[in-house]
């Protein structure tokens, strides 16, 4: 009666532990499912050492450039000596903007402004940075009629002293009968006189009224200081 017994408690466990068999397999797939799918994941990209706080702002100029704020009279330009071509050493100013303009230009020797009808400045040099020119220019018309002026007005000055000097010296060593003639010569010379200090004056001041003025970050380098129209700047005399 035993032995029946045994051999069905057997059977038993038997039948259980096969029914019980895929539940433990799947059991095993899903421990080692985490495993699995670290190895297969992409990899995620290591943040950046650099915080955002510390990211370099590039700067608004390239480097060794100038950025120039040009203001003045709407003639006015900004031009750069260049050479005409490789194999020559002839040069030419090539323009480089209107007033008013904002430009990014390279550092360098050899820029002046000029325009229609304006007297040129003399050469200078922009460093790199950023600048603002001022400029007003002289007309080129009368600065080139002023020194005709003041010539003519001092010749004229001079004919006027010789006649009045003449009738003086006559007037004092001549007869009665010919003082009146010698008087009005004088007269004459000291009018002739006048009229040419006058026209050399007026010569002078169109000269110093149309010298260049240019400044640059609120400094001069050409200005109207002298009363000839002559200006010391860094790079020499500007007229």
């Amino acid at each position: 009666m035993r032995r029946p017994l045994c051999l069905c408690a057997v059977s038993a466990l038997l039948a259980t532990s096969l029914a019980l068999a895929p539940t433990r397999a799947a059991f095993a797939s899903d421990e080692a499912s985490p495993a699995g799918a670290a190895s297969t994941a992409p990899a995620t990209p290591a943040p950046s050492a650099t915080p955002d706080g510390d990211v370099t702002v590039k700067p608004s100029t390239p480097l060794g450039s100038v950025k120039v704020t040009l203001r003045g009279d709407r003639r006015l330009r900004l031009e750069h000596e260049e050479l005409v071509s490789a194999d020559s050493t002839a040069t030419r100013f090539a323009v480089v903007c209107t007033a008013p303009c904002d430009v990014v230009v390279p550092s360098a020797f050899g820029y002046r402004l000029n325009g229609e009808g304006l007297r040129p400045s003399g050469k200078f040099t922009l460093d790199v940075g950023t600048h603002v020119i001022d400029a007003d220019l002289g007309s080129k018309t009368s600065w080139s009629m002023a020194p005709w002026f003041v010539i003519g007005g001092l010749a004229l000055a001079a004919g006027g002293g010789v006649m009045a000097w003449k009738g003086t010296n006559d007037a004092s060593s001549s007869s009665t009968a010919t003082v009146e003639g010698d008087t009005t010569l004088r007269d004459v010379g000291y009018v002739v006189l006048g009229v040419g200090v006058v026209i050399a004056l007026a010569g002078t001041i169109v000269l110093a009224a149309n010298g260049n003025s240019v400044e640059i970050d609120g400094k001069a380098i050409a200005s109207r200081k002298s009363g000839s129209g002559f200006a010391l700047t860094p790079n020499g005399f500007v007229f």
